[in-house]
């Protein structure tokens, strides 16, 4: 209806007080209108989430999008994009007021319904949310494989679309623990570790952080050349990286 549509508008101007007045407003129009438990019904729900979510109203939130995924698991089924994309949406809502078990069951269920695309980044964010959760549990195996799994996918992204859904700051964060794993796994001079390195130095540059990015691939230079000499191609692949990177902080004399 008419109200439904002017909220849609203001929540994406940002207005998001008026769009829940509004959303109010069509609810209790099909209230009136539509039998109890119409899908129309959990779709406005979700939205007045999403704007309490984004006023920082992180426990009324919740029950709106809680409310709103249920009628959406009976109306769609649990392997439904639309349905596992609340569930997130929830998920992020019960990190936010501190309930840390609720959100790792929601990102789960979300993963475990297969419902989202296994190119999603939106999946990759799910897989490092497990990951950050594990890792905090010291369950360090766990956490290794969903931060793996969120890589994954978020590489993919990174060679195969226009870049337009890409937040380099979920990579750097997953790039982040990995080395913290690694190091405890296989020590502060490995493979794995150079070749992280490298790319966590890669993600700052996109992000600007370029101080960051000239320690990491100083560090990776450093571990490459040990592992495979000083005239390896991937030292060499660094050198021109680091140089790139002192010529963005205008430190011409270094990027030489």
């Amino acid at each position: 209806n008419t109200y439904e549509s002017i909220g849609i508008v203001q929540q994406k101007q940002g207005c998001h007080e008026d769009a829940i007045h509004s959303f109010e407003r069509a609810f209790a129009i099909k209230k009136s209108s539509l039998d109890e438990g119409d899908e129309d019904f959990c779709v406005i729900l979700h939205f007045i989430g999403t704007s309490l979510f984004a006023l920082g109203r992180y426990s009324e939130s919740v029950s709106y999008f809680k409310d709103s995924s249920e009628q959406k698991r009976v109306h769609y089924g649990d392997n439904d994009e639309d349905y596992a994309m609340s569930v997130i949406d929830l998920a992020a809502a019960y990190a936010k007021v501190g309930d840390e078990k609720q959100s790792m069951e929601c990102y789960h269920e979300a993963v475990q319904s297969d419902a989202l695309p296994h190119d999603s980044w939106v999946l990759g964010v799910c897989h490092k949310c497990l990951g950050e959760f594990f890792i905090n549990k010291n369950m360090n195996v766990a956490s290794l494989e969903s931060f793996n799994e969120a890589i994954s996918i978020f590489e993919w992204n990174i060679e195969n679309t226009s870049g337009s859904n890409i937040n380099y700051d979920d990579i750097v964060q997953c790039y982040m623990h990995l080395l913290d794993l690694e190091e405890e796994r296989g020590g502060p001079i490995s493979e794995i570790r150079g070749t992280l390195c490298y790319k966590l130095a890669n993600s700052y540059v996109q992000v600007k952080q370029h101080h960051d990015a000239v320690l990491m691939y100083r560090e990776a230079i450093m571990i490459q050349s040990q592992m495979f000499g000083v005239d390896h191609l991937s030292v060499a692949n660094t050198l021109h990286n680091l140089g790139n990177c002192y010529r963005d902080l205008c430190d011409y004399d270094k990027s030489a």
